[in-house]
């Protein structure tokens, strides 16, 4: 059976038309050709490409001026960043695009593939898609034409195996005689596994994606994986951006050969983007375009590109790949003219680009693409018969089923976060159930069964209310796989509903079911029925709420404030806390909307009923509250549904550099890539001047060996573990062999006085480059260098780095900042800040960067080496002239030792032990470090089947090295101990500067991060002023959200910390505990004075003072326990999360706690109605004692006057005055008899004054400030308990050790 050729569109009409039917058992598709003809592409985008940081004081002003340009109609600065750029790619045809950094190449692709925000197409472009016009491709044809970021975001808790069949089944292919709309789950298999042998994956398929917080594939197979994700969705138009990024050079080649290989036998088109492209790489490509500065100097197949260029008088160095020498004529600094015509020949970007618009190369372009569009004429036309109706190859009912499976495979390997949920609220059932035990079938039991109920539906409610923030885990995956039309953002949203009921149904149950029965409610079955299913619709209701009020916001942050006055909200206005007839008309509305009020209401009645006079309209009552929560479920969850499916996230401003203030000079010019790119490259002046700046300081020449090194864990290759073990940073596994210091650099200080430059560029997001290098050198570098020395070293770093450009420019994420680039010279600088005096180690330093960068890196780490500073580095796709830049080699494959020695002039001294040894020879223009990894790759088609390990194990060069080893060991235990000139301490400074360092640079982070502390300011006055107005109940809402936003920047700093500056020895745990609560302690006392005056006036409590005559006091005192809970409301959660594995575990647990102490602060029960048993709970809540001193303070003292509705009325004997008659029980009592002459009604008030009252919740005045002073100890012990934690639980112990450390 032959494979049958289909036309992409009719096949794609005939998927949504949903006509399914069997597949073949043989696998054969071949897709229509598809290409693309562009011309005239114009990009141009508004405003400057630097802009400023936004702080706290700023954040406002930012909205100010947009609607200030809004209304004057100020036009913006245009800034060009592609011009006159023009190319084809045909079916079949891969084409390569070439360029530094800031040329224009990512604006390219995502210019090709319609993702454009940021940015503006001139409508002078023309871009044809084999006929298809551009608005058309990307909206009734979206996912045909997909472009493949940097950055890799996956669901972390899917395998590889499952990530790649979800895309399959999602964009499944075409069969021979087939018009299947899906495909079965062993030819999904069968894909997959196509797909993942030649990139190298087959191993990987079982393993979790994982990402900074799930443990999961390495770095390399995460972006492998990105890879075979785009090619298992059945794209025909495909724009890589630099997706070789991370990936070795036999990965890479086998990654283009791939590419290559489909683009060939589907007929698809390729476009890719690649900064290190090797000899046998770029031979692959059919076409190459070259960039310089967002104009176009070159276009045509790859084998014409260098002549091209050599005939305009450049130079080709010897082995040098054809992709280098192509970028490397972009670089002033880089590219070599034939002697003699150094002035005539092109120097500029325009001059280039002149030259090439008045080329025959170029003439020769422009007429293939006329002949593209005669031969494939723009279409105006959208007839049914050839658009299809839905970018999506499979139907919404299917896309639901392939979301709902997902979900459930996640929950199958992670099923932890569901199972903390249902665990803490039966916890809480049995608990809740056990405070009202038995309660008796009278009127005496009313208040204790309204409570329950109230309690029980407001938990009900709140359960999803971690749903919305879950909600921005995920959506950066769901706006990805709806550019590459997997599938509709409603459909996973309707999927995520589906997979929660389960859920829901079991909390339900598990949740509601004990306490009904212990707390002893109407044990009837329609009651008991009536009650799962209000609490069942409460509990989908509340979700409903919570998602919808994530869905609409575009950043968390946004959601943060409403979510916190709702919360309030929901509670006051249910009509037990605050009576309905006690609200006030301009909040009251809020109770119409308000599903808590219809449930609790319901459910009252329900428990009520036998004591009603007239249950047949209190029945009807409970229907028509059903009917308006169902309403309202319906309303919220159609909200999210909608703004699910249009609304999406905040995009990132491109990686635009941010400055502190507004930047002085005139931005520069150049697409999202980065800006200062020229002059970041402008080194290699810079780097040459390394010698002279350390010349006076003599880098410290320590003898590091080992020697039978072995690792028991998680490993790859091993190039990242060997070092993470070499550098005392494996905190897991078992480490047998021995490693071997100079015994005067051994001891604590030897992490810190090592460098260690990860493969992943963690800083912190709100600091500059040179605050980043600044705060490295105070902290690491030794007290016997002035902290003058220490600055003035930095600065030093910035010029030799090149950094000068951006050395102002804030970090930012990724994406919005420093490019990959910049990042890793920050990298790099933070680590030679610290001024590593024994051994240097970068993990991949120039992975991202282009060949120039490379080389200038390398350069760098040369001469650092030359000046006696020893140096380990693992580098992915070494060219050859940067592999004979280093020393000695060591070459790895999954985990063992196949040669380490010299390298040699351009590798000889390698080469010849591979050709010796039966390898075949190697050619001259050959680049050595390929030719080594496809000698010893593991792919089938590499050939070589020596086992290169055993050949080294028994080598004489092996045995050479194990003598030199033995002898250097001799030589290291004759060294008489002596003490380290930088000292022996496990960190370089002192514990108070640590902290002081620490604790400011947090505040800082805190202020220039303003979503923050906007979002803490704006949801504490909501909930302060609709608490003054209504009535005190802010603690029940406060500390939930308080959870949430201090829970998850915690987290980010403790993220920070792990990952980077606690292997550096940078500060200690301890400061780094501290450090957290110290720099929210200022936030929260603005808080509490912002808290103070908008609820403490408006709620009234001070004209009781004021008529007492201890306003002061009082007032004070108040101001003193809002102060006191705010930050009780910080260091709970912070002592919470030191142990928690992530944010919504964390949120959890940290809500689970704050019910315990809600539950048992004598506000819902009082002390005197617990049972016995659980009054040591009361007394050892937090809660108690803010609530004792808070209402003592507010309210002891005060004469009470009751409300008519309030007072007690009866008739006294005949002829007796209610004075004589109440004579005996006033005098025993605290009621105030209101009309003592009467003889007709008598007018009892229950209680003549406030303390009364507080008395029976076991509420004195006298222990007002002894209980302010335990409020304030339990912010001590939850500190204290913080440290206690962290360092049981997350402090490492260190990797066990099978044999001999060290000597």
């Amino acid at each position: 059976m032959e494979c049958q050729q289909y036309d992409t569109l009719p096949a794609v009409h005939r998927d949504h038309e949903g006509k399914a039917a069997q597949s073949e058992q043989k696998f054969c598709y071949k897709a229509s050709q598809i290409g693309v003809a562009f011309r005239d592409i114009n990009v141009y985008g508004y405003g400057s490409r630097t802009n400023y940081q936004r702080t706290f004081n700023t954040y406002p002003l930012a909205y100010v001026e947009r609607l200030v340009g809004f209304i004057n109609h100020k036009p913006k600065q245009q800034t060009h960043i592609l011009r006159d750029v023009e190319g084809i790619a045909r079916g079949g045809e891969v084409v390569l695009v070439l360029g530094r950094p800031g040329a224009g190449c990512t604006s390219l692709l995502k210019t090709l593939s319609g993702q454009r925000h940021g940015f503006q197409l001139d409508d002078s472009s023309s871009i044809n898609y084999q006929g298809i016009r551009s608005d058309t491709m990307h909206t009734f044809l979206r996912g045909t034409c997909v472009y493949q970021a940097e950055f890799d975001v996956h669901y972390p808790l899917l395998t590889v195996r499952e990530t790649l069949r979800f895309a399959a089944r999602a964009r499944p292919m075409q069969f021979s005689n087939s018009r299947t709309s899906w495909i079965q789950s062993g030819t999904a298999n069968d894909v997959v596994e196509a797909i993942v042998r030649p990139l190298g994956l087959t191993k990987a398929l079982d393993t979790k994606m994982g990402n900074a917080l799930v443990q999961g594939v390495s770095g390399g197979e995460r972006k492998r994986a990105s890879i075979a994700e785009i090619l298992a969705g059945n794209s025909s138009l495909q724009c890589w951006d630099n997706s070789t990024r991370g990936l070795d050079s036999a990965n890479a080649l086998e990654f283009v050969r791939e590419i290559r290989r489909r683009a060939k036998e589907h007929g698809s088109a390729a476009i890719v983007s690649l900064y290190q492209a090797s000899e046998d790489s770029y031979q692959m490509f059919d076409r190459v375009l070259l960039l310089y500065k967002g104009q176009q100097i070159f276009f045509g197949p790859v084998d014409a590109a260098s002549d091209y260029f050599t005939t305009l008088g450049f130079v080709r160095p010897d082995r040098c790949t054809t992709a280098d020498f192509l970028t490397s004529l972009t670089n002033p600094k880089a590219r070599i003219v034939r002697k003699g015509e150094e002035f005539r020949g092109p120097r500029t970007s325009d001059d280039f680009a002149k030259i090439w618009k008045n080329s025959l190369e170029r003439a020769a372009l422009l007429d293939e693409i006329h002949t593209y569009e005669r031969e494939y004429p723009l279409r105006s036309d959208r007839s049914p018969q050839r658009l299809p109706r839905s970018p999506y190859l499979v139907s919404f009912t299917r896309q639901i089923q392939l979301c709902l499976a997902r979900n459930y495979r996640g929950l199958r390997n992670e099923p932890s976060g569901p199972i903390s949920a249902i665990t803490g609220n039966v916890v809480i059932s049995f608990i809740l159930g056990s405070m009202f035990y038995n309660l008796p079938d009278n009127t005496d039991s009313f208040f204790g069964r309204g409570a329950v109920i109230f309690f029980m539906v407001l938990l009900n409610s709140t359960m999803g209310a971690l749903e919305g923030v879950a909600l921005w885990d995920q959506r950066p995956v769901i706006e990805k796989h709806y550019r590459y039309a997997f599938y509709r953002p409603v459909a996973e949203a309707a999927a995520s509903m589906l997979c929660d009921l389960p859920n829901k149904i079991v909390l339900v149950i598990l949740f509601n079911v004990p306490f009904y029965f212990i707390a002893n409610l109407r044990r009837t079955a329609s009651a008991f029925m009536t009650f799962c299913l209000f609490a069942f619709m409460v509990l989908l209701t509340g979700s409903m709420f919570w998602r919808a009020l994530g869905a609409v916001s575009r950043t968390l942050s946004e959601s943060i404030a409403p979510g916190s006055v709702f919360g309030v909200l929901l509670i006051i206005y249910t009509g037990f806390v605050l009576p309905i007839q006690y609200m006030h008309p301009w909040l009251r509305w809020f109770g119409y909307i308000n599903h808590v009020s219809y449930a609790f209401e319901s459910l009252m009645i329900n428990e009520s009923m036998e004591m009603l006079i007239l249950p047949l309209v209190f029945s009807t009552a409970t229907r028509i509250d059903g009917g308006i929560m169902f309403a309202l479920m319906v309303i919220y969850c159609t909200l999210y549904l909608l703004a699910t499916e249009y609304i999406s996230l905040q995009p990132s401003r491109g990686e635009v550099l941010l400055f502190r203030g507004r930047p002085s000079r005139p931005p520069a010019r150049g697409d999202e890539e980065a800006e200062g790119a020229d002059s970041a490259h402008d080194e290699s002046d810079a780097t040459s001047t390394v010698k002279d700046g350390l010349k006076h300081e003599r880098c410290h020449s320590a003898t590091f060996i080992w020697d039978n090194l072995s690792y028991e864990g998680a490993s790859g290759a091993g190039k990242t573990t060997l070092l993470n073990v070499l550098a005392d940073r494996a905190s897991t596994g078992v480490i047998g062999g021995t490693k071997l210091v100079d015994i005067q650099d051994q001891g604590e200080s030897f992490s810190r006085r090592v460098g260690y430059a990860q493969q992943e560029d963690l800083h912190l997001s709100s600091s500059t480059v040179r605050e980043a290098l600044h705060f490295s050198a105070l902290l690491r570098q030794p007290n016997s260098h002035s902290r003058h020395e220490k600055l003035a070293y930095a600065e030093h770093l910035i010029d030799l780095l090149g950094m000068n450009a951006f050395a102002d420019a804030v970090v930012g994420q990724p994406g919005e900042g420093l490019n990959i680039e910049q990042r890793k010279r920050l990298t790099i600088g933070v680590e030679l800040a610290a001024k590593p005096d024994l051994l240097l180690f970068l993990d991949e330093p120039t992975s991202g960067m282009d060949s120039d960068t490379a080389w200038s890196i390398c350069n760098l780490l040369q001469k650092l080496a030359r000046n006696g500073q020893a140096i380990l580095c693992t580098i992915h796709q070494p060219s050859g002239v940067l592999l004979q830049m280093f020393d000695k080699l060591l070459i790895l494959s999954e985990g063992q030792s196949l040669y380490f020695g010299d390298v040699g002039f351009h590798g000889e001294t390698m080469i010849g032990y591979f050709e010796r040894h039966g390898a075949p020879k190697c050619g001259a223009e050959a680049n050595p470090a390929e030719w080594i990894l496809d000698l010893v790759g593991k792919y089938p088609d590499v050939q070589g089947a020596l086992d290169w390990a055993k050949s080294w194990g028994e080598s004489e060069e092996r045995s050479t090295i194990r003598q030199e080893i033995q002898n250097l060991e001799a030589d290291i235990m004759r060294v008489p101990v002596s003490k380290s000139r930088s000292g022996n301490s496990k960190y370089a400074t002192s514990w108070l500067n640590q902290l002081f360092l620490v604790t400011v640079r947090i505040m800082q982070h805190d202020w220039r991060t303003p979503s923050y502390l906007w979002a803490k300011v704006l949801s504490i006055m909501g909930m302060a002023l609709v608490n003054g107005f209504s009535f005190w109940k802010a603690p029940n809402t406060l500390q939930g959200i308080q959870n949430q936003l201090v829970v998850a920047r915690f987290t980010e700093n403790r993220t920070l910390y792990e990952l980077r500056e606690r292997p550096s020895r940078t500060y200690s745990w301890t400061v780094f505990i501290l450090s957290n609560v110290l720099a929210e302690i200022p936030s929260h006392t603005i808080l509490a004075v912002l808290t103070f005056l908008l609820w403490y006036y408006p709620l009234g409590t001070w004209r009781n003072a004021l008529e007492l005559g201890q306003l002061n006091e009082r007032a004070g005192l108040t101001f003193l326990l809002v102060w006191s809970f705010l930050v009780f409301t910080q260091t709970f959660p912070q002592m919470v999360m030191t142990i928690m594995p992530d944010v919504p575990t964390g949120i959890n647990i940290a809500n689970l706690l704050y019910l315990f102490c809600l539950l048992f602060c004598g506000v819902l029960v009082s002390p005197s109605s617990l049972p016995r048993f659980w009054i040591f709970l009361y007394r050892a809540t937090p809660l108690s004692y803010y609530i004792n001193a808070l209402m003592s303070t507010a309210l002891a003292g005060v004469p009470i006057t009751c409300a008519p509705n309030e007072l007690v009325a009866f008739s006294p004997p005949i002829n007796e005055t209610c004075g004589s008659y109440l004579a005996t029980y006033l005098e025993a009592s605290q009621a105030n008899l209101l009309n003592p002459s009467a003889q007709d009604v008598c007018n009892v008030c229950p209680y003549k004054e406030t303390n009364a009252v507080l008395g029976l919740y076991g509420i004195e005045f006298e222990q007002r400030w002894r209980n302010w002073g335990i409020t304030v100890a339990y912010n001590v012990i939850n500190v204290l308990l913080a440290m206690l934690l962290y360092w049981m639980v997350r402090v490492p112990k260190g990797a066990k050790m099978k044999m001999q450390k060290s000597v």
